[in-house]
């Protein structure tokens, strides 16, 4: 498994998807979040890692397996808006 320029390896399982949800639900402090777009409360997570790659120069500076941020993406089920949680941030340094 390849790490993620953090020391981060995950294998996304149903097990790694609860631990995040129980990390999301510890560290939001609004139970009730809404989207900026619609306004509405109803998110999905996406069933997998989202991975960005940093860049120190475009296009040239686009390497696999270079630095990158390790993230989840949290999907607005009205409109489809996306947001993205640092997996680091959110307390995960698995190695």
């Amino acid at each position: 498994m390849k790490s993620w320029g953090f020391g981060i390896k995950m294998k996304y399982n149903k097990k790694i998807e609860e631990k995040i949800l129980d990390k999301i639900d510890k560290v939001v402090k609004t139970k009730k979040v809404m989207c900026p777009l619609c306004k509405k409360g109803s998110f999905t997570m996406a069933k997998g890692f989202v991975s960005m790659i940093i860049l120190d120069k475009f296009p040239e500076g686009i390497s696999i397996g270079g630095p990158h941020l390790p993230n989840i993406a949290i999907v607005c089920t009205t409109c489809g808006n996306t947001m993205f949680l640092n997996l680091k941030v959110l307390g995960f340094n698995l190695k």
